[in-house]
């Protein structure tokens, strides 16, 4: 049981360390938007995105996969 304790704050880490990068690069460093390639079989990054707000989509890159896709909203 204490494992998954861990694994549960570990992941509120991770999310909210993302959320601040995330901000920091549309408020001050003005990114249009942001993409990240992952693999199709890796669930937990790709929950992590969509978490984050990411839009899914097929990766057309000759390495497959799938890549999350973010808006840079406040522009």
């Amino acid at each position: 049981m204490r494992w998954k304790f861990a694994a549960i704050i570990a992941s509120f880490s991770v999310t909210e360390t993302c959320k601040r990068v995330i901000e920091y690069a549309f408020k001050e460093l003005s990114v249009k938007r942001i993409v990240t390639p992952t693999e199709k079989e890796n669930p937990g990054s790709i929950n992590l995105l969509k978490r984050l707000g990411f839009k899914i989509q097929k990766n057309l890159s000759p390495w497959g996969g799938v890549v999350g896709i973010l808006p840079n909203h406040m522009i």
